[in-house]
């Protein structure tokens, strides 16, 4: 005799386990997403610093 109960347990078990490991890989996503933000924000800030060296530079040696 089939004993649906123990199928479905098992089946809901085996659903849990997937969701779980969903869950586990969308949180790296979103750790790496979140580095690629902060490491981007750093070079549009450096290249904003370097922006301003040069304009700063070009205006201090007019000729």
């Amino acid at each position: 005799m089939v004993d649906h109960e123990q199928n479905y347990n098992d089946r809901a078990a085996r659903t849990d386990k997937v969701l779980d490991k969903m869950d586990a890989k969308l949180d790296c996503i979103h750790d790496v997403s979140l580095e690629t933000k902060i490491r981007l924000n750093a070079h549009v800030d450096a290249e904003d610093n370097m922006v301003g060296e040069l304009k700063q530079f070009m205006k201090d040696n007019k000729r």
